[in-house]
């Protein structure tokens, strides 16, 4: 997230846009939840996954989250979801933290 900011900040000093502007993404609606899935017992703290049950049949979003590891923070996106069901996040390594619920055009 942290090189997500820097990268924005130098864009907007250089005078150029942002392709998806902050307001795009929102806390996740309440017919949504997120948990991490579960493996032999032991949940896998670097993947999240987000299910919502009320979204309009036509509606397409995803889940986005924050990586954060003993090296370097990044992120990841989930797969993108038409309606109902669940997008899928996973970091690359470190655990998954921040779950966001992000409409798509």
């Amino acid at each position: 997230m942290r090189r997500t900011v820097a990268i924005a900040a130098m864009m907007i000093f250089a005078g150029l846009g942002l392709a998806v502007p902050a307001s795009a993404y929102t806390p996740y609606p309440p017919d949504c939840s997120v948990a991490h899935p579960v493996v032999n017992g032991s949940p896998v703290a670097k993947t999240d996954v987000m299910t919502c049950t009320g979204r309009e049949a036509t509606q397409h979003w995803h889940l986005y989250v924050e990586c954060f590891g003993p090296w370097l923070d990044s992120d990841a996106t989930g797969n993108s979801v038409v309606g109902n069901g669940s997008s899928t996040a996973s970091c690359p390594w470190g655990y998954a933290q921040g779950p966001t619920f992000v409409p798509e055009p």
